[in-house]
């Protein structure tokens, strides 16, 4: 039962534009690699789906007006879905800046199908949702065994690295969408 609580906390989460990366790091702790693994990425697929099908209904109006008075290159990066969709889905869900449940929101408001959405959503989330669950599952690891210290420096490494060049990260990304 536990997974499917998991599975509608993030949906929900994702659904009132809440950043949904702890729990990913949660699927770690509580279900440790493969298996947290798979649920988590079940989650944020689930997700990614709701938030799109959701700007897609009769929220869409809502939802666009939402998301550019809260993000005014919305508009821009919309254009740039237009002419690099599957580049763009790619970098945005690789980009652990942006959060996934505005990702969702703003690819359903673009002309992309479902089924291309879902396709590169789905390819393109696997190295994030790893490395967190990973994380979570080190960490559990790193409370629960004494001495599993070294196991979990080179994922700090990595995420150190991020969090140091995250503007950068960030700036590179804007830039090459032109925003």
């Amino acid at each position: 039962m536990a997974p499917a609580i998991f599975i509608f906390l993030h949906v929900t989460m994702a659904v009132f534009f809440l950043p949904c990366s702890i729990l990913t790091l949660f699927a770690g702790v509580l279900w440790g690699g493969a298996l947290g693994f798979a649920i988590s990425m079940l989650a944020a697929l689930l997700s990614s789906v709701a938030t799109f099908l959701l700007a897609r209904s009769f929220l869409q109006k809502s939802i666009r007006n939402f998301l550019l008075s809260r993000h005014p290159t919305v508009s821009q990066f919309l254009e740039r879905v237009e002419l690099h969709d599957w580049k763009v889905i790619a970098l945005s869900n690789l980009n652990p800046l942006i959060p996934a449940s505005t990702l969702g929101y703003a690819f359903g408001l673009s002309k992309i199908p479902l089924k291309r959405y879902v396709k590169f959503s789905t390819i393109s989330m696997f190295p994030l949702q790893f490395i967190f669950v990973f994380v979570g599952k080190s960490v559990s690891e790193l409370l629960i065994f004494d001495g599993k210290l070294i196991d979990f420096i080179p994922v700090l490494f990595v995420i150190v690295l991020l969090l140091f060049f995250k503007n950068q990260i960030f700036r590179k990304f804007s830039q090459w969408l032109g925003l």
